[in-house]
């Protein structure tokens, strides 16, 4: 899940209903991955008791399957971890290095769903990275609301 500012209220329903259905085993989900660019902190903390509810939510098996990368880009802060599934960066998102890195991470012929809430330029950032390096077995989701 890719979100810049507010883009991230289009993700929370699927959220909840991704941990819901692989908490009642209807869904074969392996990883969710929600990354999220905001321009200060105080953004972050309005979305923040919902993000920990998820968090709490997330509990197969003692299994962990939800991880919050959070990029901050007006503050100069260090990287704070929050747990050990949800950190917070200072910058931009390194789109490239973090599309890779989950392709690599992925099993053999899994099937990966990208939904993206995001700026203009972050999705054509996205959709260009993805022409680029060509991968069977990707979708792009685009909730109706953009920012």
């Amino acid at each position: 899940m890719l979100a810049t500012g507010f883009g991230i209220a289009a993700h929370l329903p699927y959220l909840r209903k991704l941990i819901h259905n692989q908490n009642g085993r209807a869904t074969s989900t392996r990883r969710i991955h929600l990354v999220w660019q905001i321009e200060r902190r105080d953004v972050g903390i309005a979305a923040q008791k919902l993000l920990n509810e998820a968090l709490d939510e997330d509990k197969l098996d003692g299994e962990y399957n939800l991880r919050i990368s959070i990029y901050i880009k007006s503050e100069n802060i260090n990287e704070v971890k929050f747990g050990d599934r949800a950190t917070a960066y200072c910058g931009e998102i390194p789109l490239a290095d973090i599309v890779s890195s989950e392709l690599r991470e992925r099993r053999p012929e899994s099937r990966t769903v990208i939904s993206v809430s995001a700026k203009v330029a972050m999705r054509d950032a996205l959709n260009d990275l993805l022409w680029q390096n060509r991968r069977s077995n990707i979708d792009i989701m685009y909730p109706a609301y953009q920012p």
